[in-house]
């Protein structure tokens, strides 16, 4: 065929669903040419895949940066079995945001309607559950997290405001 290697994570990956993505490696194991992106779980699909040559090693990554979102690979959780897949990009946005303009947030925060004095401490301590999310803020070093809260559930106003939390 000309070509030994080859990338399998993409949009198409399972366009004829899984039985297509394990005939599809089936017929490429078969014939020798090495193949990345896609596995029966997220830890295969996410795997790198080596070719040998006469004048090295050769390895391969793949991911997908489009896809639909149920081609998605994944790995077992607890009882759930992992599900087949592509190999696929996940970003998370953060924003970091200079204490100056945070300043400028916390004055907006405070004249919305339905914001109440008890609301207002500055020096709150993330929650255990919020740890995990505190962690990567962390790394870049800010002055403080900001957490997104919808105040919809309390029914008094579907205002959403901007909780500050010091990271210790």
């Amino acid at each position: 065929m000309g070509f030994n290697l080859m990338s399998r994570a993409n949009n198409h990956s399972l366009d004829w669903g899984v039985e297509g993505m394990r005939e599809t490696s089936r017929v490429l194991d078969e014939n020798s040419i090495v193949h990345a992106g896609v596995g029966e779980n997220l830890s295969q699909a996410g795997a790198a895949r080596f070719l040998q040559t006469a004048r090295g090693r050769v390895a391969l990554v793949a991911l997908a940066t489009t896809f639909m979102p149920m081609s998605r690979a994944c790995d077992p959780a607890g009882e759930a079995l992992g599900r087949p897949g592509v190999n696929a990009l996940r970003l998370t946005r953060n924003i970091v945001i200079p204490s100056d303009v945070l300043e400028c947030v916390r004055r907006v925060r405070d004249v919305l309607p339905g914001y109440t004095a008890g609301e207002r401490d500055p020096k709150r301590t993330a929650q255990s559950f919020l740890r995990w999310w505190a962690t990567s803020w962390m790394m870049a070093a800010p002055d403080v997290a900001l957490e997104r809260c919808v105040k919809a559930g309390l029914r008094r106003s579907s205002i959403t405001c901007i909780m500050p939390y010091v990271i210790a």
